[in-house]
């Protein structure tokens, strides 16, 4: 091998060098905020770098879109390895990578081919050193440039995408990873084809036709168009999806809400009759035990104490916000129907806010007692209990269907599709939550039949 030759191919191994680390490095920083231990992002850049580094020390021809396929495969067992949680969305950030590097570079390629008949236009001179030099200041314009172009290209794809980590159901992956996976479908194509005409005619179409670098080059800014613009549109709609969550968990909460405030108004208006009325109440009973109408007295006093009742919570709970609730709860179940058997108790720990039980109870119940109204025997149970430092709530209710989970919540789907439903359960785990808590909810038996529970467990301490 001559000297001008081994410094070509020294000039072509740094230049491998320099692009494939700065790569890893770009490949580290976009999947870093997504995975639960952020040094493995280094362990993915190094096994990216290091497979296709080997593969240029192999003496034989290897495929080079084998060996970054191979390398991004890799890349993604390390990010999958001993944390397999939010398997989709790895392996979304592992395909696009490999896309929009690939075409990073073919734009760099484009436009180094112009570049280089430009320079054979323009120069005419026939020192080899010179045309060294003019191939060495063309890679590190090709490598500054596809740098640049990386960076930029994945800042706007974390832009536009987000930094966190979710849950990506079948669907919304494959709406993301399309656009990446034609392009790179496309672009194997296009590679054939360029080997199979540089086969049969000894020539690059390059070479031959001017106009197939700019095709080139229009096609591979036009897949970038593409990606940023489907994660662009896809975190919009996942944004306004959230948006949409929210704004019907506060309209359910405003609806429990005015119910609350509602039935304590109508309570009040009772209390107050009633006390207007005891007096007269105390005074009809004086003069029958007066008169010895004992059993009149009896019957009297019974009556007086059914009135009671209905102003008033038959077992107090510990809080006054949830004897409302509960009175108001047991008095619709009553109307429609169902039985309701209450054994609750509020938490003696101060910790716990009255506001995020009265959530966890009206979303529960209104669950429970919809679900219970379609059932032959209608019931619902509620209870609590404490396990040392924890508070479970219990809801049990009569139900013969089956549960179907949600694959991104894991929670049971909504049959329901208005506004205000389906989203009960979600706002009760994120209650829950705020205690260091969750829940979970299934179907057993109870009550000689079939039912479905849902408990809610809280930290006291």
């Amino acid at each position: 091998m001559s000297r001008i030759d081994f410094c070509y191919e020294f000039a072509l191994a740094v230049y491998s060098l320099c692009t494939t680390v700065f790569a890893a490095y770009c490949f580290a920083v976009f999947v870093r905020p997504f995975l639960s231990a952020r040094r493995r992002a280094g362990a993915v850049g190094a096994v990216f770098a290091g497979i296709v580094l080997a593969a240029d020390l192999v003496p034989f021809y290897v495929n080079v879109m084998a060996v970054y396929a191979a390398a991004m495969s890799a890349s993604f067992l390390v990010m999958i390895w001993r944390d397999r949680s939010y398997f989709a969305q790895k392996l979304f950030l592992a395909v696009t990578f490999f896309c929009v590097r690939w075409q990073a570079f073919r734009v760099v390629a484009c436009i180094g081919n112009a570049g280089h008949l430009l320079a054979g236009r323009l120069f005419s001179s026939e020192n080899d050193w010179f045309w060294f030099y003019v191939f060495v200041l063309q890679l590190v314009s090709e490598a500054l440039l596809g740098s640049l172009l990386m960076c930029g290209a994945f800042f706007c794809l974390r832009k536009a995408y987000g930094s966190e980590p979710e849950h990506m159901t079948g669907s919304e992956f494959f709406l993301l990873v399309m656009p990446s996976v034609s392009g790179l479908v496309a672009y194997a194509v296009l590679r054939y084809f360029n080997y199979v005409y540089g086969r049969d005619t000894g020539k690059s179409p390059f070479e031959l036709y001017g106009g197939y670098d700019i095709l080139m080059l229009l096609y591979s800014l036009f897949c970038f168009l593409v990606i940023f613009a489907g994660t662009y549109v896809f975190r919009r709609w996942k944004n306004e999806s959230v948006s949409e969550t929210q704004r019907e968990v506060l309209a359910r909460q405003i609806e429990d809400m005015k119910r609350s405030i509602a039935y304590t108004e109508l309570l009040w208006q009772d209390m107050r009759s009633l006390r207007h009325d005891a007096k007269n109440h105390f005074i009809t009973l004086e003069r029958l035990w007066e008169k010895g109408s004992i059993q009149e007295a009896r019957e009297y006093a019974a009556a007086f104490q059914r009135q009671l009742l209905d102003v008033v919570f038959e077992e107090g709970t510990g809080s006054p916000v949830t004897d409302v609730i509960l009175s108001g709860r047991k008095k619709e179940m009553q109307e429609k129907g169902i039985r309701f058997a209450c054994d609750f108790s509020f938490p003696g720990s101060g910790r716990i806010d009255a506001f995020d039980i009265s959530v966890i109870l009206n979303n529960a119940l209104d669950n429970a007692a919809a679900a219970a109204s379609k059932e032959h025997c209608p019931f619902v149970r509620l209870s609590s209990r404490r396990v040392k430092n924890m508070y479970i709530i219990e809801v049990a209710n009569s139900f013969s269907g089956s549960l179907f989970p949600d694959k991104r919540t894991g929670l049971p789907r909504s049959e329901k599709a208005s506004c205000g439903h389906g989203v009960g359960l979600l706002n009760i785990r994120r209650v829950a939550a705020k205690y260091y808590g969750d829940l979970e909810i299934g179907t057993e038996k109870c009550d000689g039949g079939a039912c479905c529970v849902l408990r809610v467990m809280m930290q006291l301490l």
